[in-house]
């Protein structure tokens, strides 16, 4: 049986319309038809969170303290390298790395097990959107778009545990709000043997934030978004890959294939490579 470790952090919780939406995530995880997992929590000063997500989830969420500069809020790679640590300790076989703001199907967990492969990794993308209003009715539902945020990623732990992958995201930190699907998928792209999107059978929930209540003003997203882009510029320089590719989250969307889909091209691209091989012995021996 898969050992699958989640990361995330959390926003405050303080009595305002987005603790509910957390509080509906603790719960969708509560209701797992697969509950070989464990919750590692990175604190970044935030107030009131172990206290409700051990009242909902009990021994299943460990916590983690990590310390960062009073300039900024929190750190999405530091998140994920709490559960990285925690992994190698617990002999972890699939991390998965996701917000806290979205509400998971009740086969999730089985279904990114049922998928498993060595060096796999995936992702569930676009999600469902739901508009809530203060009285925390749905005022709207859509299917997002393929431009918009990825919000659960899900890896062999292998692969993210590699220490080429610990060592960029260790030298590489971001911090705030934005950037760690980019730099995730960059990651996927040079060290995964397999990438899929699991979006058909898991329909991921995802829910607009109230924004307002968590003091994330336009001034605050900006700010985040522009010292994560030149973090990720150099990324892109390092890792030899076009900037351009790095930032549309379109085309990082088309990299990862229907499930139904891989298994037919990793045979044909095993039959052409045959081919090939083929024919050039066979020019070889003219």
């Amino acid at each position: 049986m898969k050992k699958i470790i989640i990361t995330t952090t959390f926003r405050d919780f303080n009595g305002n319309i987005n603790d509910k939406m957390q509080i509906q995530f603790l719960k969708s995880l509560k209701r797992q038809t697969y509950q070989n997992y464990v919750l590692v929590v990175t604190l970044f000063r935030e107030k009131n969170v172990e206290a409700t997500v051990k009242k909902i989830l009990g021994e299943k969420a460990v916590f983690v303290c990590s310390t960062i500069s009073s300039k900024y809020r929190y750190s999405p790679t530091k998140v994920i390298m709490s559960g990285i640590d925690y992994g190698k300790e617990a002999g972890a076989d699939i991390l998965i790395d996701c917000s806290a703001d979205i509400i998971l199907q009740n086969n999730f967990l089985q279904t990114v097990v049922n998928y498993y492969s060595s060096m796999y990794c995936g992702i569930s993308h676009p999600n469902i959107f739901y508009g809530i209003n203060n009285k925390f009715e749905i005022v709207d539902k859509r299917v997002g778009e393929c431009n918009r945020g990825i919000d659960i990623r899900f890896f062999d732990f292998s692969l993210i545990a590699n220490k080429n992958v610990c060592r960029i995201l260790k030298k590489y930190t971001l911090f705030d709000w934005g950037g760690i699907e980019h730099l995730l998928a960059v990651i996927c792209m040079k060290y995964s043997k397999r990438m899929i999107n699991i979006f058909d059978e898991s329909k991921v929930i995802k829910f607009e934030n109230d924004r307002e209540a968590s003091k994330e003003s336009k001034e605050y997203i900006t700010r985040s978004s522009q010292k994560n882009s030149k973090v990720l510029l150099d990324v892109a320089q390092a890792m030899k890959i076009d900037e351009s590719k790095l930032f549309d989250l379109y085309y990082i969307h088309l990299q990862y294939s229907e499930p139904r889909y891989v298994s037919a091209i990793y045979i044909l691209r095993k039959e052409l490579w045959r081919k090939v091989m083929y024919f050039y012995g066979k020019l070889k021996n003219v």
